[in-house]
């Protein structure tokens, strides 16, 4: 089993194990790599290496990756991009709040 799945099960099961199993949601970053197996391939933000294993599994959300040289936003400063990008997780993922969610 490779480690990044079983990093993902163990966040799974950290938040159960806390009275939080509502919190399956993961965050990972466009352009991240996270592997090609099914759930690596799940929050992977690389289209190519998705779309040969899908459907994959719900909840994974893609935020912009926050390099200031080249952003979505056209921002080259770090901190005003960083809000950014907090500002487009809240349009990605309305929810978040109430469900919560696992950094990938």
């Amino acid at each position: 089993m490779p480690p990044r799945s079983s990093n993902r099960r163990l966040a799974r099961q950290y938040h159960r194990l806390r009275g939080e199993p509502t919190r399956t949601k993961f965050l990972s970053l466009k352009k991240g790599y996270h592997g090609t197996h099914w759930g690596g391939a799940s929050v992977n933000g690389n289209n190519r290496f998705r779309i040969g294993y899908e459907p994959l599994l719900p909840g994974c959300y893609h935020l912009p990756s926050p390099y200031t040289y080249r952003n979505p936003f056209d921002e080259t400063d770090g901190a005003k991009l960083a809000e950014r990008i907090a500002e487009a997780e809240i349009d990605v993922i309305p929810s978040a709040l109430d469900a919560g969610f696992a950094a990938a």
